[in-house]
């Protein structure tokens, strides 16, 4: 089967098996370990936040997509042998409590009174002591083909990460370490789809990377990664239950099933697979 037919039926399937509807959920593909709670809660005291607190920091964490509901000071950081990475915005506290004023006079009471600070969540951090290490992925799991084809792309990969994403400003990807996610399997699919990502770069092939404050280009940006990872995934011969109809169907919800938009996003994923792929024959090539 040539390319172009392998690209042609990948995105078939897709789009049979959103018609078909009854999609399983998309599942995060990495484990968060233990420490994963809901309750947003210090990292150093491991006492629950509060009031207010709580809705701020679930909304934060489910935006930046935070593995760990861990918070803690600059001054904690710090203090724990850690540092807040440079750069890196904080998410407002805020603490509550009662003071009592003209004490000793007949006029003493309490009043309420309200003081901000900034908290950072731990992903924010460098250095932090890891309470539970996650074992890289066994040598014998590895699969050596898509190894390979990473491998020569030569994209700064950070592992480690408490999330998967492609940062453009950076121009690096950051990943959970391998040993965290279900299965290989996963591992190649979430690696693909950030590759993908990685090819919108300006001085690639310049798709238009916006932030999530633009929710119809970032939606649209997703569709092109997932479609291009599972074109990279059959290319890669990286098989299982990866789930790329669920994420992709999700996407077009937010794009109101504009029913063009997965064709026009398999287009911009076949011409970002093809980018990737070049780098891999080139080293072919060189090795004849």
């Amino acid at each position: 089967m040539g390319v172009q037919q392998l690209y042609e039926q990948v995105t078939r399937t897709i789009i049979s098996e959103i018609e078909a509807g009854n999609l399983p959920p998309w599942l995060q593909p990495w484990k968060a370990g233990k420490r994963g709670g809901i309750i947003p809660i210090n990292a150093v005291t491991k006492k629950s936040y509060n009031g207010l607190n709580v809705l701020m920091l679930w909304a934060e964490r489910q935006e930046k997509q935070y593995a760990l509901a861990e918070w803690l000071t600059y001054k904690q950081c710090q203090e724990a042998g850690g540092q807040v990475r440079k750069g890196e915005k904080s998410t407002p506290g805020i603490y509550v409590n009662k003071q009592v004023i003209e004490k000793g006079t007949e006029e003493e009471r309490l009043v309420p009174f309200m003081r901000q600070f900034a908290l950072f969540n731990v992903a924010q951090c460098d250095g932090l002591p890891q309470n539970e290490p996650i074992a890289d992925l066994p040598e014998h799991e590895r699969n050596e083909q898509a190894e390979a084809f990473f491998a020569a792309i030569g994209a700064t990969t950070r592992w480690g990460e408490p999330k998967a994403a492609y940062s453009p400003s950076l121009d690096i990807i950051v990943m959970p370490e391998r040993g965290a996610f279900l299965n290989p399997e996963s591992l190649y699919a979430t690696w693909a789809h950030e590759h993908i990502h990685l090819t919108g770069h300006k001085s690639r092939l310049d798709r238009d990377l916006k932030s999530r404050f633009d929710q119809d280009a970032y939606a649209f940006e997703e569709l092109v990664a997932e479609i291009g990872a599972a074109m990279t995934c059959a290319h890669l011969q990286v098989k299982g239950e990866l789930r790329h109809a669920s994420y992709v169907d999700h996407w077009l919800r937010v794009l109101k099933q504009d029913s063009r938009a997965i064709l026009s996003a398999a287009s911009m994923a076949s011409k970002a697979t093809d980018y990737l792929r070049a780098f891999s024959e080139t080293k072919q090539e060189e090795a004849a």
